[in-house]
């Protein structure tokens, strides 16, 4: 619980100190330049890094493990054939978790100026902008993320009280680091990378995974396709089309399903 605040509390503190540190030195108001470094990817990205890092780099000193902390939080290279496999569950798994928000919405309705928000930051403009974003998203939030929650707390967890309770506090927190409706399809998705990880033994493999899953509202803006349920914002709750669904949800039960034969083999 401590590291998912502190986690947190570093991200909102670098965030605001970079915020603090650009107006003063151009002469901005402080609101309107927080407001644009909360908006941008690249920032976002960095201070993600930046936050998530120091509190990996304290849990690692009162862990203390004994190993490296690369052995200490399972860096296990995964095999190409993996990576595919992993990768194609990630990104068609994006799909049921969001249905998941869309049936929890129809209870507690999103914000529209919160939707309108995310709607415009997976809408950069230029290459430089689609760069920051695939930087924020698909590398730095799955990477620093995986570490902490799966790397560090899982693990930490798992030895102390088993696998079970491990898997299921851990995917607990990583739900309490989101907000809103995505809190719960948050905490499924990290039942499911932890589970990837016991299996595999690589919290690598629930970085690619990860990365798949956030790779999909990148690479599928509005304005590229408008997919009701996905990309569309309005203050009616859409939903997926059924077949769009079923078809994610079986892909991406395929994919695990051959990930797991390949660790149960011995081949990853």
């Amino acid at each position: 619980m401590a590291l998912t605040f502190g986690a947190r509390l570093a991200l909102g503190a670098v965030v605001f100190l970079a915020a603090l540190l650009r107006s003063h030195a151009s002469g901005a108001d402080f609101q309107d330049t927080l407001a644009r470094v909360s908006a941008d990817p690249f920032n976002l990205g960095l201070a993600q890094a930046a936050g998530f890092g120091l509190v990996l780099m304290l849990g690692l000193s009162v862990a203390k493990g004994s190993g490296s902390a690369r052995e200490d939080l399972a860096v296990v290279a995964v095999p190409l054939p993996a990576v595919a496999l992993l990768l194609l569950a990630g990104a068609a798994l994006q799909f049921p978790l969001t249905e998941l928000g869309n049936l929890l919405s129809e209870f507690w309705p999103t914000p529209l100026a919160e939707q309108v928000a995310q709607r415009d930051l997976l809408n950069p403009h230029g290459y430089l902008g689609g760069a920051a974003l695939i930087f924020a998203l698909v590398l730095v939030a799955p990477l620093s993320e995986e570490l902490l929650f799966r790397g560090l707390i899982l693990r930490g967890l798992t030895a102390r009280h088993g696998p079970l309770a491990g898997l299921f506090f851990s995917a607990l927190l990583f739900g309490a680091l989101h907000h809103g409706t995505s809190m719960f399809p948050a905490t499924i998705a990290g039942l499911i990378l932890g589970l990837v990880v016991l299996r595999t033994g690589s919290t690598l493999a629930s970085v690619v995974v990860h990365a798949g899953v956030n790779a999909m509202p990148v690479l599928l803006p509005e304005r590229v396709y408008a997919l009701r349920g996905f990309n569309v914002v309005g203050t009616q709750v859409y939903h997926l089309p059924v077949a769009l669904f079923v078809g994610a949800t079986l892909l991406a039960s395929a994919a695990f399903y051959l990930l797991f034969r390949m660790s149960d083999s011995e081949d990853l």
